[in-house]
């Protein structure tokens, strides 16, 4: 892969873009897309075949020497995939990746999400969604979380 900073999956958050491959002897592709998701095995479920994945990945860990622990137990990405091998891809791409089974445990990190929490005190509601219309206009992705 390239010179993008290397992350453990557990360092990564919502949003952050990311490139991996998997460690499927059978799956030479690189992956690149954006997690949409940080969650467990049964949330996870909708969004692939699991079991029968982690099988192939299992394959791959016994050739590295490497065991893994029983699927139900990892955590996993459910990454919307921007690029398959160089393709840009379209549509709702969405795929779950079990931590354990990227190569290296690492991630190269593409680009980083970050959010921030921005309080307004004393104000009305009007005009709190007037705060929020100015960043809006400034090109910022907001939203108003009351409390």
């Amino acid at each position: 892969m390239s010179n993008f900073i290397k992350k453990k999956p557990e360092e990564c958050s919502i949003g952050d873009t990311i490139k991996f491959r998997v460690i499927s002897p059978f799956d030479e592709n690189v992956y690149s897309g954006t997690i949409q998701a940080i969650c467990d095995y049964d949330r996870a479920r909708p969004y692939g075949d699991l079991a029968s994945t982690h099988a192939a990945m299992v394959q791959g860990a016994t050739t590295m020497g490497k065991e893994l622990d029983d699927c139900r137990l990892d955590t996993f990405f459910v990454i919307k995939l921007v690029y398959n091998q160089g393709n840009k891809l379209s549509g709702d791409n969405l795929m779950a990746v079990g931590f354990q089974w990227i190569t290296d445990g690492l991630v190269e990190l593409v680009s980083e999400s970050r959010t921030y929490d921005v309080r307004l005190f004393n104000v009305s509601p009007e005009q709190a969604a007037q705060a929020v219309a100015i960043l809006r206009n400034s090109d910022f992705t907001c939203k108003l979380v009351p409390r």
